[in-house]
């Protein structure tokens, strides 16, 4: 690892191993955190991306990986081609993107075409920031994966892999300062959170692009995020403190009015400034035993029935316990 590189991306893959990736498109496939029966540990497996990348996504089924970066548009790889075929090197994967714009590289299986030119008729530069995939029930489809990309302009690009390779959505003008920083999905339904240059943290509905709200009193910018429920977000900032917000999810119909926003309901000073947040997937359940729910109703008194028949009961003691009403005589 040369001094310049820096990390993009690190990921556990399924039974392999870990999955890191620098911003020079150096990829390593590490078994060193696996167990082997032989005495001598699997080699490591390096395989070369195309340079200057930003982010680098696993798919959900571990099969595919997506990446991005300056003048990198995005591009979507097979996992195991990309290990199992005759590597290049990172020169090499960089001049015959530069020779063919339209051929796919050795285990490259789909790539976003380049954005027509604007009103000026001038040519929409490249530069992806962050990137995520992004589910939803209409949005789920075996055979192709939709992808949600930031970019330096402050836009968010939709692309679905099976409809076409130019973006199905693009919503302009999502960041307020310095372009889009990070992109991650939520827990819940059509739910994305993106974050900018500035202080801006806010919770977008993938399906119109639109900002359901944003969190307020953030004086700089979030890092890192990642949602560790359906209720919860939890987020790091440059001003080094770690905060935890709540999390409403989107309306059921896309354009409908969202009537509830999340707020920040705690905050930690850390000692050094955070770089990301990562969510352990942990989550405590409270076992119940079977019959303990029944015997806790068995053993539970009605206070309905025997206040009614105490009631019953007092009424019938004061009826007796009451003198007998004496008769008027009427006077003629």
């Amino acid at each position: 690892m040369k001094a310049s590189d820096r990390f993009i991306g690190l990921y556990p893959v399924e039974k392999k191993g870990w999955l890191t990736c620098t911003n020079n498109g150096r990829l390593r496939l590490s078994h060193s955190f696996t167990k082997s029966t032989n005495s001598d540990p699997p080699a490591d497996l390096v395989a070369s991306l195309p340079m200057r990348l930003n982010d680098i996504r696993l798919s959900p089924s571990y099969s595919s990986l997506a990446y991005g970066g300056e003048e990198v548009d995005l591009s979507i790889w097979d996992v195991e081609r990309t290990f199992s075929d005759k590597p290049q090197s990172t020169d090499e994967a960089g001049k015959k993107r530069k020779k063919g714009k339209n051929e796919l590289m050795y285990a490259e299986v789909w790539r976003a075409k380049q954005l027509p030119n604007d009103s000026l008729s001038l040519r929409q530069p490249v530069h992806i920031t962050s990137l995520s995939f992004i589910k939803g029930s209409e949005l789920t489809n075996e055979q192709s994966y939709h992808i949600v990309t930031g970019n330096k302009n402050g836009a968010l690009r939709r692309f679905d892999t099976r409809a076409a390779r130019r973006p199905v959505a693009n919503w302009e003008n999502i960041a307020k300062i310095g372009g889009i920083r990070n992109v991650e999905p939520g827990r819940n339904e059509y739910e994305l959170f993106v974050s900018d240059n500035g202080s801006s943290l806010s919770s977008i509905d993938v399906r119109n692009g639109k900002i359901c709200y944003s969190y307020k009193g953030l004086p700089s910018a979030a890092t890192s995020f990642t949602p560790i429920s359906k209720c919860y977000l939890a987020s790091v900032s440059l001003d080094r403190v770690f905060r935890l917000h709540t999390v409403y999810s989107p309306p059921p119909q896309a354009n409908a009015q969202q009537l509830k926003k999340g707020a920040v309901i705690g905050q930690e000073f850390l000692k050094s400034t955070p770089i990301v947040a990562v969510w352990d997937g942990f989550e405590s359940e409270v076992a119940v035993v079977e019959g303990d729910e029944e015997d806790v109703w068995e053993g539970m008194e009605v206070r309905g029935a025997e206040d009614a028949n105490s009631e019953d009961d007092e009424d019938s003691n004061d009826d007796e316990a009451r003198p007998p009403k004496a008769n008027k005589r009427v006077r003629k």
